[in-house]
């Protein structure tokens, strides 16, 4: 069974920050109460929604996840994988989710060590703390799913 989880580096800063504006909002006139507010609970859901990425097998797939609150979570079916090889991600790349053209979707928590997974419909990115074992994973799992 594969089980990692890369751990992310922003998070405490993130909810400090959001604390932060909570502790602020009452000091403030009406408006800019509501606004620091919401800017605080954003950050807190942030910092509790991407502390951490796990990725994981859940049987016939792939599941990618972020957490601990799973707001954010993903699955890959192993037949819909075209190709798997390990890479790097940069600092250009960023944390968290997002498509960058030319490069696909990534989904990662810090840059360093990712996958880049060519499925029918795209090119994804997951960040790993150890992309060759994660691709000799998928790798053995296509070759069961396949044959």
């Amino acid at each position: 069974m594969y089980v990692r989880r890369q751990k992310g580096r922003f998070h405490p800063v993130l909810a400090m920050l959001g604390v932060l504006f909570l502790t602020l909002s009452p000091r403030f006139p009406e408006w800019v109460d509501m606004l620091f507010l919401g800017i605080g609970v954003v950050l807190l859901l942030a910092a509790l929604s991407f502390a951490h990425l796990t990725v994981s097998d859940a049987g016939d797939r792939l599941r990618i996840a972020f957490g601990p609150l799973p707001l954010f979570r993903r699955s890959v079916p192993y037949g819909e994988v075209r190709s798997i090889r390990p890479g790097r991600s940069d600092f250009l790349d960023g944390m968290g989710i997002h498509w960058w053209p030319g490069r696909g979707w990534i989904w990662n928590i810090r840059s360093g060590g990712l996958v880049e997974i060519e499925l029918e419909d795209g090119l994804l990115r997951v960040g790993s703390e150890d992309p060759e074992e994660l691709v000799a994973h998928v790798r053995a799992r296509m070759d069961r799913s396949s044959g």
